[in-house]
């Protein structure tokens, strides 16, 4: 499998606790030179995320997750991210779950 892009490892790597990581943005450029980004999380970071809105009312008192760019990860950690990364790029199915953004409405 081709490494992830180099600009992937570079946001990547300046997460705390790299093996725990459950909630990080990722931009991709690939060789094309389109841009690609996506929030991962993971169902148990969304669980957390809307226990504690339930507390600080945030969406409703937590009755709703919204995030426009979601692709979910199973499991936490850079390594697992960058993993699904590489495979999602090698396939070409990063066009399918990321949103682009090098383009203009």
């Amino acid at each position: 499998m081709p490494a992830p892009p180099s600009s992937l490892i570079s946001s990547l790597s300046c997460a705390p606790a790299l093996t725990v990581v459950e909630n990080v943005d990722v931009e991709v450029a690939l060789d094309d030179g389109s841009r690609w980004s996506a929030t991962l999380l993971t169902l148990a970071e969304i669980r957390r995320l809307m226990d504690r809105w339930k507390v600080t009312g945030e969406c409703l008192d937590g009755s709703y997750f919204q995030c426009a760019d979601l692709v979910i990860f199973e499991r936490g950690g850079i390594e697992t991210a960058t993993d699904l990364l590489g495979r999602l790029v090698s396939t070409g199915q990063i066009r399918d779950a990321f949103v682009r953004i090098d383009i203009e409405n």
